[in-house]
């Protein structure tokens, strides 16, 4: 794979304007697993993407163990101060992002291909992705993350339509509209069956 991989953030970010912000599709996120807490009570969980930490905050006594990444230094130094299980990583970068752990009960990612460099780095992703989950393991994202960045020069947004397609044999999608937002996004569940 010869792309223009993503580096590790560097500029400033929203979090040192406003330290205390949640996205909106990671708010909808929390407030899906809030009122289902009881299905992951004691699971292990690995936020990708962690922003302001809301998951290690919100979710210590619903998780017993609680990983993530990120690739701002600032946000990496705002998690260590709430959870020691925060890593600086791109997620593209698949040499790295296959020595986090396996075997989560949940993994949470908004914005899923938002930051893709290039076609081969997201596919790689997604399939790493679902390997590091358990039997009847879950990977939560949102609708409302699926517009892309201009990071790199590829079409890096994706639709419900893709994720479908791109689901193995073995999982399957639940599509949480009942949850929509005004502009019609909703969070989604992917589950390895």
């Amino acid at each position: 794979m010869n792309c223009n991989l993503p580096k590790i953030w560097d500029d400033n970010e929203w979090l040192t304007v406003n330290p205390e912000r949640i996205s909106p599709v990671q708010l909808s996120v929390n407030n899906y697993l809030r009122s289902a807490q009881r299905l992951y009570k004691g699971g292990k969980i690995l936020h990708i993407g962690i922003g302001n930490t809301s998951i290690a905050k919100e979710f210590r006594d619903v998780f017993k163990q609680i990983d993530g990444i990120t690739n701002s230094q600032q946000e990496l130094e705002a998690g260590k101060q709430v959870n020691d299980r925060v890593y600086l990583l791109n997620k593209y970068d698949l040499k790295e992002f296959v020595k986090i752990d396996y075997n989560y009960d949940v993994i949470v990612d908004v914005s899923l291909k938002s930051y893709a460099c290039c076609n081969e780095h997201w596919l790689k992703f997604i399939e790493d992705v679902l390997e590091k989950l358990n039997i009847g393991g879950r990977l939560i994202s949102h609708t409302g993350g699926f517009g892309g960045h201009n990071s790199s020069n590829f079409d890096n947004s994706t639709t419900i339509e893709e994720m479908y397609q791109l689901l193995e044999p073995n999982c399957f999608l639940f599509e949480m509209k009942h949850l929509s937002d005004e502009s019609g996004y909703y969070p989604f569940i992917i589950e390895k069956t």
